[in-house]
């Protein structure tokens, strides 16, 4: 981006230059440094201090203060090992300030022993300069205490005991003020013991391990067992069949007897596919096949296990593309790059939306990979067919999981003039479309044309015309929804960015101001697509994951921006990272949702836990072979699972497309096979009372499984499955 002024690099010359001024010498001189005698009391007193400190939050958070102990000190030695046994990374660069030079000859140490820990001036607040950050954590436990205290005195017959009532607990978080202490830990001894030369690399890898360690905790608590709900188990069933059958489509064998019967077909099929064109043929479903593609061939390659650990793996590469974004579009340094990644893991919706196999993430990579091509400045060695191959890929994948980003498609043309008037800024343009614009302009609709091809074909198969669609959720849209939609997604967008909009807000300020052609490039390229969602009725923040990243690069250039004008009013030597690392952090702090890693329990729509996929399964051992299941959402996981036809006779989807009660009861009577009935909604009430009447309704088992509301929500309950037995009565 044009007129940065980088501050980094003119640290970076300063120290080259010093580094070129030492090298003349034999060793590189240090000030020498001493402990002062009288200090040594107060050292003693804030050890104490600090000891008792850590004692009582150990006590008020439930830690073991072992543990406490041992982090502390893994904290600490490796620095400390670093100096010792490092002393020649510190040749040829200046020595950081902070350092205070002392009496010489007292400690033994020469000109060119560069100094450490123990060999500084200890004062009350430098020990072993220092454990002053772990302030951050007492605040915290004296507030949560302050907090506790005040809650019992309002209501003593409340609680006996100090309990933080919320949302002070999710507030004063003991864990995100023990991350956030000990990252100033880690960065203000850092500063003391590595070269300034090296603090812009070190505040990049320190980032990067922090996100790392965050996915390693991450991962093993949101990669599912199983599927369930409409959309998840569509995408892995469709999944599923085209690596075992080749086609996308699926049977359902009880379709043809509601066919013979001449009653609604729609409860014989799993939520989200459509009537199939003949009694006996395969059903397709109302979203776009492309996801189910890419997650088809990691099934048949990877195994079962692939499906779940999919949607991970892209989001991790979506990390890797946020990064790249950041450095080409808005031109940042490696650190605040990692920012935007590290906000983007950050975000709950993000993070949530990993957990299952959905569209979403994989519409996100695409979009963010198209956007990277379209924008970023292309470099001489990238000819423009390259180009056009990565732009039209990208673009052309974009559509195949997700029909909307079709709409993409103005803003990509866009940048073809834009780029037509770089390349003839000399000249006054003669025609509309130059001849290198308009090369380009052809590769980039073959490529795209040729990979969305097969698309067509398959919806003429399933749907009898290509231009076809059978989602019908057009009927939900609205022009009178608009305006409350938005303010409802812009609530819903801010509670997950929180502390990040006014950085956004910067941010996008910035960007206007130095780079006009990348703010109206992609307010074309976005802005139809987040137009089109926002008369949708039931429009959820997941639809619009795509546009995460490109806030997120948002927040870091404006952290990066905001972090400038401040180095102009600080030392130089202390480094444009720190200011920035300080600042992230503090944001980082104060995302309370993002503690989803230390939450004991989980749940979104469509996740199964191992115990929930074991009793699924165990329907299986519970049932007979040819048993039909009478559920609702979990028919999908049932029927993959468990093997065992299901049938959905509750009132949850749309008027006219469900049984009433006698059209219920004359299907199980025409069904001639057993019968079982799973109490898995408030929408089973009707047919288990309808059959009630009829029949005799057994309970043989309690089943641990997703429970769905009316409304749409769902939770973890105990449900009840029903042998039902048609020729007895009650």
């Amino acid at each position: 981006m044009k007129k940065h002024i980088t501050a980094e690099n003119t640290e970076r010359a300063e120290n080259t230059k010093n580094h070129s001024a030492n090298s003349a010498h034999s060793a590189v001189k240090f000030p020498a440094v001493a402990i002062n005698p009288s200090g040594r009391f107060q050292t003693m007193a804030v050890v104490i201090f600090h000891l008792l400190a850590l004692a009582a939050v150990a006590r008020l958070a439930h830690w073991p203060y072992s543990f406490i102990l041992f982090t502390l000190a893994l904290v600490i030695f490796p620095l400390n090992i670093y100096s010792r046994w490092f002393p020649k990374s510190w040749a040829g660069f200046p020595v950081c300030p902070l350092l205070r030079a002392g009496k010489p000859a007292t400690t033994g140490l020469s000109d060119t022993t560069p100094p450490r820990f123990w060999d500084l001036e200890f004062g009350i607040w430098d020990f072993p300069r220092s454990l002053s950050p772990l302030f951050a954590l007492y605040t915290v436990t004296a507030l949560r205490l302050a907090v506790a205290l005040i809650a019992r005195a309002s209501c003593p017959t409340c609680s006996a005991t100090l309990t933080v009532p919320e949302p002070f607990a999710s507030l004063l978080s003991f864990e995100w003020a023990a991350i956030f202490s000990l990252t100033l830990f880690v960065v203000r001894h850092s500063s003391l013991v590595i070269p300034s030369a090296y603090h812009a690399r070190l505040a990049a890898f320190a980032l990067a391990a922090v996100s790392m360690i965050w996915i390693a905790i991450l991962l093993p608590r949101l990669i599912p067992a199983g599927v369930t709900g409409a959309d998840p188990y569509a995408y892995v069933q469709m999944a599923v069949d085209l690596a075992t059958r080749g086609t996308p489509l699926h049977n359902f064998p009880l379709a043809k007897l509601a066919f013979d019967l001449n009653v609604p077909i729609y409860p014989t099929l799993a939520v989200g596919y459509t009537i199939p064109r003949a009694p006996a043929a395969d059903s397709a479903t109302v979203w776009p096949p492309g996801f189910s593609v890419l997650l088809g061939a990691a099934f048949k390659h990877f195994g079962e296990r692939a499906l779940y650990v999919f949607n991970p793996f892209i989001a991790c590469l979506c990390l890797i593309a946020t990064y790249f974004f950041a450095r080409r579009v808005f031109d940042l340094p490696p650190f605040f790059a990692l920012v935007a990644s590290a906000l983007l893991l950050t975000s709950l919706e993000q993070t949530t939306r990993l957990s299952i196999p959905l569209a979403d993430l994989a519409t996100q990579l695409f979009t963010t990979l198209a956007l990277l091509f379209a924008l970023a400045p292309r470099r001489p060695a990238l000819k423009f067919g390259i180009w056009a191959l990565g732009f039209g890929i990208s673009f052309a994948l974009a559509y195949l999981t997700r029909y909307t980003q079709l709409l993409l498609a103005p803003g990509l043309l866009y940048f073809l003039f834009q780029r037509r008037r770089e390349a003839n800024a000399s000249r006054p343009p003669i025609s509309l479309v130059s001849v290198s614009s308009l090369s380009s302009l052809v590769f980039f609709a073959i490529t795209a044309a040729l990979i969305t091809l097969p698309d067509f074909f398959y919806r003429a198969l399933a749907f009898g015309s290509p231009f076809s669609f059978a989602s019908g959720e057009l009927a939900q849209f609205s022009a009178a929804d608009m305006v409350p939609v938005t303010i409802r997604f812009l609530a819903e967008l801010a509670a997950d960015f929180n502390v990040t909009v006014p950085l956004i807000l910067v941010g996008a300020i910035y960007l206007f101001r130095y780079s006009r052609r990348a703010a109206l490039g992609l307010a074309f390229t976005l802005g139809p697509v987040i137009l089109f969602h926002l008369p949708y009725h039931y429009l959820k923040l997941r639809d619009l994951l795509f546009i995460f990243p490109v806030l997120c690069a948002l927040a870091a250039f404006g952290l990066y921006r905001l972090s400038l004008i401040a180095y102009r009013h600080t030392d130089r030597t202390v480094g444009i990272w720190k200011l920035g690392f300080g600042i992230f952090f503090i944001v980082l702090a104060f995302r309370f949702h993002a503690q989803l890693p230390f939450l004991n329990g989980f749940y979104t729509y469509g996740f199964l836990n191992p115990e929930q996929r074991s009793e699924i399964e165990s329907i299986a051992a519970l049932t007979p072979a040819d048993a039909v299941i009478a559920d609702s959402l979990n028919s999908g996981a049932i029927a993959l699972y468990a093997k065992r036809d299901t049938i959905r006779p509750g009132a949850l989807l749309q008027p006219g497309r469900t049984w009433t009660n006698a059209e219920f009861v004359a299907f199980a009577r025409a069904l001639d096979r057993p019968l079982y009935l799973l109490m898995d909604s408030e929408e089973m009430d009707a047919p288990a009372a309808a059959l009630d009447q009829c029949c005799r309704l057994t309970p043989i088992a309690e089943l641990y499984l997703p429970y769905y509301y009316r409304s749409g929500a769902a939770t973890n309950e105990v449900v009840l499955l029903y042998r039902v037995d048609l020729e007895d009565t009650p």
